[in-house]
Formats: structure tokens, sequence, C-alpha cells
């Protein structure tokens, strides 16, 4: 494993954010990146561990080969908001070749995955998943068209 090769790439998954949530709504934020990140290139990601203040998510490949771990904690804070921070774990880093010829940088394979999780989380845990679509423009209204009377022709 060459985990210092892609350092900046796995620590842009991780963050931390205050929250007015609870618990079970922490949890159910998880559940709903889930389902928003299904799985890619053959990746999926599952909840493998809750615990009373933590859950653990898999990202798994072909054959469940267990790719990476991403840690997810919360702390209480003052007036019933939380820290909640996403830690990312082991990660697989898998040489990038075709019959023992290099075709370029190692790569992690788990990272488009987990990367949609982490901004699907992201968005659920600030709010940006539940806030109303912006409204269009009002149309502009068009300029009426001439109404053609019996005595003169239909002009067009």
């Amino acid at each position: 494993m060459h985990v210092a090769d892609h350092a900046d790439d796995v620590a842009g998954l991780e963050f931390a954010v205050r929250v007015a949530l609870r618990p079970d709504d922490v949890r159910e934020a998880g559940r709903r990146a889930l389902a928003a990140a299904r799985g890619q290139r053959g990746t999926t990601i599952r909840e493998a561990h809750v615990g009373p203040a933590a859950i653990r998510y898999v990202v798994f490949g072909r054959g469940l080969v267990r790719q990476m771990v991403l840690h997810l904690t919360w702390e209480e804070l003052a007036a019933g908001r939380r820290r909640v921070r996403l830690t990312v774990g082991e990660h697989l880093v898998e040489p990038n070749r075709l019959l023992f010829i290099p075709l370029g940088p190692p790569v992690v394979p788990a990272l488009p995955t987990a990367r949609a999780f982490v901004a699907a989380l992201r968005d659920e845990l600030t709010g940006s998943a539940a806030r109303p679509p912006t409204r269009p423009a009002l149309p502009v209204p068009r300029p009426a068209r001439p109404q053609a009377s019996v005595d003169s022709p239909e002009v067009v």
C-alpha cells in the first residue's frame, strides 16, 4: 500500500460540522446518504457497525474485498448541538497495471463511491439536501397577437 501517494485525496474526504441534530437524526442522515451513493465501479458502501456515538461504514469492492473504512462520530456540545466528524480509517491502494506493465500512478478504488457518500452525507447533515429548489424566473409575457377582424384579412 502506498498510503502517502493518495494522502491528499483520502484526507479530502474528512470533515467536521456542528449540527443541531439528535443522534437518531444523524443515523438517518447516514442512511439517506448511503442510498444516494449507491455503488460505483463495482463498489458498494454499507453500514457495518452502529454504536451509541459512532457509525462505521465500509466500502466493499468485487468479491467483498474491503476497500475503505469510514468512521462517523459525534460528541455532545452545549444546548443540544453536536460536533459530527467523519474520518477515514484503512483504505486499499491498488497498482494501476496491466500484466505487470505500469499504466499510471496507483489508485484508491473506493474513492468515487466514498466521495459520493461523503458529499451526500455532508449535505444531509448541514441541511443542503433539505433546502427547497430555487424557483425558476417568472416567464416574460409575450406581446398579444393582433386579432383578425371579419372585415380584414388575417395578419400572420
